[in-house]
């Protein structure tokens, strides 16, 4: 069985992001972090996440999966206000905000190199975010079933 560890995060702009953490054996300076699809959410995909992690585990990388504040159809901020998000809502350009905060939690624990992971609207974010930023600790891309 896999350690499969639960966490949160913090945006800089205050949002609160769930996730999971997957140590992997070894000493490991590289991390996966998966940024899910529109409306979607990091405990979805279960069967994928299940053999993803296991995968990143057996050859040292540290596997990350967080919300995005584009998470399920609407939701709350998590910052206990009567403030709603969620894919109906978002504004695009603010995934820069989670997507460093997961690239900075990966970085706290330990990780100097990581790769971005997106799916569908996740896919499209992970590409921005390099745009915008161009993060020199981004070793990979990884763009499954991007949208146009």
């Amino acid at each position: 069985m896999i350690p499969v560890f639960l966490t949160k995060i913090k945006t800089r702009d205050g949002i609160t992001l769930d996730g999971i953490y997957v140590k992997p054996k070894g000493k490991g300076g590289t991390a996966l972090i998966w940024l899910h699809g529109l409306s979607s959410r990091f405990s979805s995909g279960q069967a994928l996440t299940k053999e993803l992690s296991a995968s990143c585990q057996r050859n040292g990388v540290g596997y990350f999966k967080f919300n995005n504040r584009g998470h399920d159809v609407v939701n709350r901020d998590g910052r206990g206000k009567e403030k709603f998000q969620g894919g109906g809502l978002e504004k695009f350009e603010d995934c820069i905000y989670d997507i460093q905060t997961a690239i900075k939690e990966a970085k706290r624990l330990g990780y100097s190199k990581i790769i971005l992971a997106g799916h569908s609207t996740g896919a499209n974010k992970a590409l921005y975010y390099l745009y915008a930023r161009r993060n020199r600790s981004i070793i990979g891309l990884m763009l499954l079933g991007p949208i146009s």
